[in-house]
């Protein structure tokens, strides 16, 4: 029978992905999918923004987190969104920063280290005031932000 296969089948059916590299989620209809993760979005920070600071990579303690795995800043920051349940597409045009944006798979950050990363400063960047109405299915910004205003 034509298209009767799940999508993940295909997937593992060719010679690019082990079994267990492909998500079952991907079998379920789009509609059906729970949108549960966040995703980072400027996951590398916006170096240059004025009117933030945009520039993950200069943290103290991504930097200090960094030296002491042997891995860039850039990983560090990336593999901290991955580990906290973050959907992450970084961007880049650079060959050698797409390598290394891909190496963060290896280990994970240690919890002592993971810890660190509440000394950071933050800043929301959108508050969200268009997505909250009456029909909405937020009502308040606390609704929306899970209370973490």
């Amino acid at each position: 029978m034509v298209g009767s296969q799940t999508n993940s089948e295909k997937i593992r059916g060719g010679d690019h992905h082990a079994p267990e590299d492909v998500p079952e989620a991907l079998d379920e209809s789009p509609t059906s999918i729970k949108f549960g993760r966040r995703l980072a979005y400027s996951p590398l920070g916006s170096p240059g923004t004025t009117w933030m600071n945009g520039d993950v990579l200069k943290e103290p303690v991504i930097i200090s987190i960094a030296e002491k795995l042997g891995k860039t800043p850039a990983q560090v920051a990336l593999r901290w969104n991955i580990q906290m349940g973050h959907s992450v597409i970084p961007k880049s045009t650079n060959e050698e920063r797409i390598k290394q944006n891909l190496d963060i798979y290896d280990g994970s950050i240690p919890d002592d280290l993971l810890a660190k990363f509440s000394e950071i400063k933050q800043a929301r960047l959108v508050r969200g005031d268009i997505l909250v109405n009456p029909q909405s299915v937020y009502k308040t910004l606390e609704e929306l932000w899970d209370g973490e205003l």
